[in-house]
């Protein structure tokens, strides 16, 4: 089954059950439950937390997540994209860890909200890539959708 072929049909069966279910593969999870959760460091520190997921749609894999820098009543001014490959999810804690010190993520000059990059740039998306030692996903040895 192609990668586009997974997405609609767990688009199709998410929509068939009720909002308050819990995914019955451990594997799966909808957006709608994973934005807002928190974002921790290699060194342990909270930096964040996941407030949007990019998705390539030509190639139906999750391209970015979007890291919202803490801020003040949880709003932040400071915005970065990550490479979705650089997250891992730790169903215990409820969290997402990125593979990188919180220091690095900071030195990500990041963006703001009504100026986002130009997310289809490939320069960009390298230059992204490289700062987080991820290859790019669409490249066919990326491993993960």
């Amino acid at each position: 089954m192609s990668s586009e072929e997974v997405v609609l049909e767990a688009v199709r069966i998410s929509a068939h059950k009720p909002l308050t279910s819990v995914s019955p593969c451990p594997d799966f999870e909808r957006i709608t439950r994973i934005i807002n959760s928190r974002v921790s460091s290699l060194d342990g520190q909270d930096i964040g937390k996941l407030s949007d997921v990019l998705i390539d749609l030509r190639t139906g894999k999750i391209a970015y997540a979007v890291l919202a820098e803490g801020g003040f009543f949880g709003r932040s001014n400071v915005l970065h994209a990550v490479p979705w490959s650089a997250l891992k999810f730790d169903g215990d804690a409820k969290l997402f860890h990125i593979a990188a010190t919180a220091a690095r993520v900071r030195e990500d000059t990041g963006f703001q909200q009504d100026a986002w990059p130009n997310i289809e740039d490939r320069q960009w998306a390298h230059s992204l890539h490289r700062f987080y030692n991820t290859a790019p996903y669409w490249e066919p040895d990326a491993g993960h959708s």
